[in-house]
């Protein structure tokens, strides 16, 4: 630091302690250029920030916190400000865009979640009336087999007693043979009443197995899902990031310096240092 620089720090440590801060806006990117007179180096490119080493009062940087072009600079050094006032607006279509567009996909999502379901609904309804037709086809044919056990009961029955009345002479063979046949014809009738359950039975899980293309659907929406989610936090970001297009003042005070003109890239990064 040189002698002149010296003595103005002196002079400014006796001097009563500012009433109110030094505001610094900066936002960062890696330029540096080096003062050669006083002996300061400062960060500069595109960053706003102010320094003063000759006045004893708190000197604070404002870091830009997203990437964009500065549209607007509202503020001179020497400008008293408040808190909340804002200080630099950056250019804030690209983040509307941005924005935007993943509103779109989420949109786009819901509209393709909505219809997944609509086809889920249908193929369930559909499965859902194919399964009671089918069971009603179980119903029907228990229902014939039981029938069929009846008549085979009572066939088994009648021919015992023919076999006993037989035995003793007091019936005809013929009778004998047309009670075996009708037996014969009992049991062949109760086979087929058990093969229509069974074929009933197997007809209402090939139906309801239909199910799976609702389930496979479910697979497709919970895959939406977690995109739906990922979008969802993005969008959330991007709010974010567009909210900050704007630099404001964290508390009352006075413009020191800026270093960054309207139409000028920053980029977000930590804090320059102040000395």
């Amino acid at each position: 630091m040189s002698g002149e620089s010296q003595t103005d720090v002196g002079a400014a440590k006796a001097r009563p302690r500012a009433a109110r801060r030094k505001i610094a806006l900066a936002s960062v990117l890696a330029a540096a250029a080096v003062v050669c007179a006083g002996g300061f180096i400062h960060a500069r490119g595109q960053h706003v920030y102010a320094n003063d080493a000759r006045i004893a009062s708190d000197v604070v940087a404002l870091a830009s916190e997203a990437a964009g072009r500065v549209v607007e600079l509202k503020v001179r050094p020497g400008d008293a400000v408040r808190a909340g006032q804002v200080l630099v607006r950056l250019e804030p279509r690209d983040a509307e865009f941005a924005l935007q567009e993943i509103e779109a996909n989420i949109a786009a999502l819901e509209a393709q979640k909505a219809q997944l379901r609509a086809q889920q609904a249908a193929i369930n309804s559909r499965v859902g009336r194919a399964v009671e037709v089918s069971n009603a086809g179980v119903l029907q044919a228990e229902a014939g087999l039981a029938a069929a056990q009846a008549d085979l009961k009572l066939a088994r029955s009648a021919f015992g007693r023919t076999q006993t009345l037989y035995s003793k002479g007091l019936l005809a063979r013929s009778r004998l043979e047309e009670d075996q046949a009708r037996l014969t014809a009992a049991e062949k009738a109760v086979d087929r009443a058990r093969a229509a359950v069974d074929a009933a039975r197997g007809d209402v899980y090939v139906t309801a197995s239909g199910r799976d293309d609702a389930d496979v659907l479910n697979e497709q929406i919970a895959a939406l899902d977690a995109q739906r989610a990922g979008l969802l936090a993005k969008r959330a970001q991007q709010s974010l990031d567009l909210s900050r297009r704007e630099i404001v003042a964290a508390f009352d005070g006075v413009i020191d310096q800026t270093f960054v003109d309207a139409g000028e890239f920053v980029t977000p990064g930590p804090d320059p240092d102040v000395p």
